[in-house]
């Protein structure tokens, strides 16, 4: 399977192709979700921002030049919808507590945090210490090639399709955890 370049996703995309922009979205929404994580947000807000960076993402990949700095930009235009996310709904002192709590200033450099929120060997080393079935549930949702539907992960699970949301909230929390205790999050 030949890994094309960023630069060469965004031309693609720029010309409407379907594929490269899924498989863009897909290179980089761990990121993102993340570090809206990382930023203070809860899954399901980290959700919302996820959905708001990526249309973003759409409307600005014509003005996209220097796609090598990519990982960068979308963690700057993630932390600014994290703001206005939280000013939007009230939450200023959430975001003075969430950077002070996670050790996050305006100090590390964009490129800093992608070089390691993109360390996909730390990540999946966490979820490898994750128990089960959370372990199973991160995996089937977000390392599989292909993306599943959560109708084919709740029958793969065996559990109500309900039930898969609130469970990887959890998951989610268990893995932020772990990483926390392998040093991934620590302040620079």
């Amino acid at each position: 399977m030949h890994i094309l370049p960023d630069t060469d996703l965004v031309n693609l995309c720029n010309e409407g192709n379907k594929h490269a922009w899924e498989e863009l979205i897909h290179r980089y929404e761990r990121l993102i979700f993340y570090s809206a994580i990382r930023a203070g947000a809860d899954p399901g807000e980290a959700e919302e921002i996820f959905q708001n960076v990526s249309l973003i993402l759409l409307k600005n990949l014509k003005r996209i030049r220097k796609s090598l700095s990519l990982g960068a930009w979308l963690i700057t235009v993630t932390r600014n919808e994290c703001k206005k996310y939280w000013n939007s709904k009230q939450k200023d002192d959430k975001i003075e507590t969430a950077v002070q709590d996670q050790g996050i200033s305006d100090e590390i450099s964009p490129e800093r945090l992608a070089a390691r929120a993109e360390d996909e060997r730390a990540v999946r080393q966490a979820v490898d210490l994750v128990p089960e079935p959370c372990r199973k549930l991160l995996l089937l949702l977000y390392f599989q090639e292909e993306k599943l539907s959560y109708r084919q992960i709740a029958s793969k699970m065996h559990m109500p399709i309900n039930s898969i949301g609130p469970t990887r909230r959890r998951c989610l929390e268990k893995l932020k955890n772990i990483l926390l205790d392998l040093g991934w999050a620590e302040s620079e």
